[in-house]
């Protein structure tokens, strides 16, 4: 009876430290939208295997969507790594895959991101994305739509060319251009009414025109300008231009930053410099109604300009409307380089991404756990 203890004992412990999910049980990679849980309608699912093989052929980063009835017990970022250490999504040495997994059954969402794209596509973004833009739809049932939203958002994100080609598709009204902050500015023509010369003779008139016509005495002919001349000019110039384009640039970068950037720097650029347009709106409207700097009305304006500036923050980054403008046009202010991540690593993979066949395959890129999960 010990014997067999000694002898059933290791072998209990081998079968529990087993993988309770084998790496043949999970999905196959099968195209860059691996819909299992058949919540995509086909249109949907159409366009957004179009948008990722454009996306893919413009910048070699693969983005896959897969959908499950089940995560089989595990915890979604559990299933997450397993499968994409499977499908290895993304090139080796760049990195550059990420995976939208939605688990239908249990309700939840999760962002997977290679290495190389974690600088990008932060953790902090990627639930953002999830929170702001799938959930709400999941919500509502609409899960192509949502997942379509979440597919935008990372390709923004990732600077792809076919970003704004997926807005379009969500929207409807074509590319986002123009302004983002309408602001009309009226223009002001001026007159000379016939009243204010009314008063002056002909004889004066005459006598003025002779008075400027006729030469000083110690006037010198003028000389024309020499090479130096010219040279400091052209060089005043282009400096001068060059200013005015940075001046521009700085300008629109602290605008863009005031009001569409992202969590508490957003706010802390609409705190730094939200209140110079502020008080040079409220000391046009005062002078506009003849009162003076720090009187009433004065402050009644301040108080108006800065509020609708809050206002408009608010707006941009709490309504759909505002946030499909705040994905495209926030300025980039995250780091360039990609995080340690974890110890997962899969980069031996050696296969590629570009197969001769007409299969679709990952290219043996590695993932470290950067991401974000939700649930709805």
């Amino acid at each position: 009876m010990n014997r067999a203890a000694l002898f059933l004992v290791p072998l209990f412990l081998f079968l529990v430290s087993c993988d309770p999910r084998p790496e043949d049980d999970l999905p196959d990679l099968t195209g860059r939208v691996v819909d299992l849980a058949e919540i995509i309608p086909p249109s949907t699912e159409s366009r957004l295997t179009s948008l990722l093989q454009r996306h893919e052929e413009a910048t070699t980063d693969q983005v896959v969507v897969l959908t499950v009835d089940s995560l089989e017990g595990l915890e979604i970022e559990d299933y997450s790594m397993r499968v994409v250490e499977k499908w290895k999504i993304g090139q080796k040495g760049k990195d550059n895959g990420v995976l939208l997994l939605v688990a239908k059954n249990d309700r939840k969402v999760r962002i997977e991101v290679g290495y190389g794209l974690e600088g990008k596509l932060t953790d902090l973004y990627s639930n953002r994305i999830i929170e702001n833009r799938i959930v709400p739809e999941f919500k509502k049932g609409n899960f192509g739509e949502g997942i379509l939203y979440g597919v935008s958002g990372i390709l923004y994100r990732l600077g792809s060319p076919v970003a704004s080609e997926a807005s379009d598709e969500l929207s409807g009204t074509g590319s986002f251009s123009g302004t983002v902050i309408g602001e009309q500015v009226a223009e002001t023509t001026s007159e000379s009414p016939a009243s204010e010369i009314s008063g002056m003779t002909t004889d004066s008139i005459e006598s003025t025109d002779t008075t400027e016509s006729s030469p000083s005495p110690s006037e010198e002919p003028s000389e024309g300008r020499d090479l130096g001349d010219w040279v400091g000019m052209i060089i005043g110039f282009i400096f001068f231009l060059g200013m005015g384009a940075f001046a521009i640039w700085m300008t629109q970068y602290f605008f863009r930053a005031m009001f569409f950037g992202e969590g508490a720097t957003g706010w802390i650029f609409l705190v730094a410099i939200g209140w110079i347009p502020g008080f040079v709106g409220a000391s046009l409207a005062t002078a506009a109604v003849e009162a003076d700097i720090g009187s009433v009305a004065f402050w009644l304006f301040l108080g108006l300009f800065l509020g609708g500036t809050v206002g408009l923050r608010l707006l941009f980054q709490l309504t759909d409307w505002g946030k499909k403008l705040s994905e495209k046009w926030e300025p980039d202010m995250s780091s360039s380089g990609s995080y340690s991540g974890s110890s997962y690593s899969s980069s031996s993979y050696s296969s590629s991404s570009f197969s001769s066949g007409s299969s679709f395959s990952g290219g043996g890129g590695s993932f470290g756990g950067g991401g974000a999960s939700g649930s709805w």
